[in-house]
C-alpha cells in the first residue's frame, strides 16, 4: 500500500511540475515582410516571393510572447517601422507595400519543443478603412497547406529544426472564430534563442513563399496600418512529462 501511495504521490508531483513547465514555456513571435512594393495588388493577393529590396522584421522584433497555454491571443504588427538589424533588408521602410514573407518564432532558452501552434484569422487594417481578412482557413480540406509552408521549407532555418515533427496544414477541428485554423508542428534542435545581428541561436522562418494556396499575401505599409494574427500554442505532453521527471530527479538528488 505504501508503495502504491508513493507512486501516486510521485505521479501527482510530476503532473504538477509538468503544468508549471507548460505555463512557463513560450516562443517569441515576429513578422517578416518582403519589400516588393506591389501597389496594384490587393491585400492578401500575391505580393511576390522574390526580388524587392529585402526582407524586414516589423519593429520591435521578438517583443511578443506566445505562451504554451492553449489560449487564443491576437498578435498585432504595426506596419510603419522595421527593425534594425533586419533579416536581409536595411531596417527601413522602402515603398508602400510588400508580402507577408514569414512568421518568426524563437525559443525561450529553456524549452525546445515539440510545439503545436494554431494560426487563424490573418488580417490587415489600413488606416481609415475596414479590416480586410486575408484568411480564416475555412473551406479548405484537412491538412491542406494554406499560406504557410511546412517548417523545414526555408533553407535559412531548416538546420535549426529536428526532422520531425514537420507539419503545416489546415485543422478543421480547432479555430478561433469557427472550426478551422492552420496547425503547425516543429521542434528546435535546442532552445538557444537567436538574436538579430548575432551569429548562432535557433529560430524558425515559417514562410509563405510559393505556398500552394494564398502564397506571399500582399500587405500595405504606413502609419496606422496593422496586421493581426490569432494564435495559440501547446507543448507536446510526453515531452513535458520527461522534463518534469528530470526536474523531480534533480530535486531528489539535491535533497
Amino acid at each position: 500500500m505504501k508503495r502504491k501511495l508513493h507512486i501516486l504521490a510521485t505521479a501527482v508531483v510530476v503532473l504538477a511540475i509538468a503544468g508549471v513547465v507548460a505555463d512557463a514555456a513560450s516562443l517569441k513571435v515576429s513578422l517578416g515582410t518582403r519589400e516588393t512594393n506591389k501597389t496594384t495588388v490587393a491585400i492578401g493577393g500575391d505580393g511576390g516571393g522574390s526580388g524587392g529590396t529585402g526582407i524586414e522584421w516589423v519593429a520591435p522584433v521578438d517583443s511578443l510572447d506566445l505562451p504554451m497555454d492553449g489560449q487564443w491571443r491576437q498578435y498585432s504588427f504595426s506596419m510603419n517601422a522595421f527593425n534594425s538589424p533586419s533579416f536581409t533588408g536595411n531596417g527601413t521602410v522602402d515603398g508602400t507595400a510588400g508580402a507577408l514573407e514569414h512568421l518568426r518564432f524563437v525559443p525561450d532558452g529553456v524549452y525546445s519543443g515539440p510545439y503545436k501552434i494554431w494560426i487563424d484569422d490573418v488580417a490587415e487594417t489600413v488606416a481609415g478603412a475596414a479590416e480586410t481578412v486575408i484568411t480564416s482557413f475555412a473551406g479548405a480540406a484537412d491538412n491542406d497547406q494554406v499560406m504557410f509552408r511546412q517548417p523545414s521549407f526555408s533553407g535559412s532555418t531548416s538546420a535549426n529544426l529536428l526532422g520531425a515533427p514537420n507539419f503545416s496544414g489546415v485543422d478543421n477541428t480547432v479555430g478561433h472564430t469557427d472550426n478551422s485554423s492552420l496547425r503547425v508542428e516543429f521542434q528546435f534542435v535546442d532552445a538557444t534563442p537567436h538574436v538579430p545581428g548575432v551569429a548562432g541561436g535557433r529560430w524558425l522562418r515559417l514562410t509563405t513563399n510559393a505556398a500552394p494556396s494564398l502564397p506571399n499575401p500582399n500587405l500595405y505599409y504606413g502609419e496606422g496600418n496593422v496586421v493581426t494574427v490569432w494564435m495559440k500554442a501547446v507543448p507536446e505532453p510526453a515531452t513535458l512529462s520527461l522534463l518534469a521527471l528530470g526536474t523531480l530527479f534533480i530535486r531528489r538528488r539535491r535533497a
